[in-house]
Order: structure tokens, then sequence, then C-alpha cells
């Protein structure tokens, strides 16, 4: 079983594993403070800049536009300083 990291969004420790449950008796984690909800365990672990690298990389994976390409690759640049320096503690 995925260990699950805090709640992105209040921090809370408290996370179900099987906060939600579907009629196909599919589940996934939530968070028993705030009531935050993801499909997967390893979907709940991802932070919100790699959810947003992951989602940019998916739009852009197979374009053969060379403006396209271009543009996801400067997007992904620019996340991954932007992430470097928040966690430098010197974003701007």
């Amino acid at each position: 079983m995925t260990k699950l990291l805090p709640c992105p969004f209040c921090g809370s420790d408290d996370i179900d594993a099987a906060f939600w449950r579907s009629d196909n008796d599919r589940c996934g984690p939530g968070c028993m403070a705030c009531g935050s909800t993801a499909e997967t365990s390893e979907k709940w672990n991802l932070r919100e800049n790699e959810a947003l690298r992951i989602a940019l990389k998916d739009i852009f994976a197979g374009s053969t536009d060379p403006i396209v390409s271009r543009i996801a690759a400067r997007a992904l640049a620019g996340l991954t300083s932007t992430v470097s320096a928040a966690l430098r503690g010197t974003e701007t």
C-alpha cells in the first residue's frame, strides 16, 4: 500500500486511503479534516506543481507543431525555475 502524504490543502495527517467508494467498489484517498479527495493514492501524493508539470507534458506530448513544442518546453522550464525558487525561498 502506498504511504499517503499529508493533505496538500490543509496539511492534516488524518488521511483515509478508502475515503470515498464508488458503486463499482473503486475507492480513493481523502482528508478527514477538510474532505479533499483524489482519484488514486498516487495522484494524492502528487503535489500541485508536479501535477501541473505532468498535465503540461501530457497536453503537448505528440505534437508535431514546432511552435507548440517550443511553448511546452518554455512552460516546463519556467515551472521548474519557479518551483526551484520557491523551494529556496527566493521566488519573485
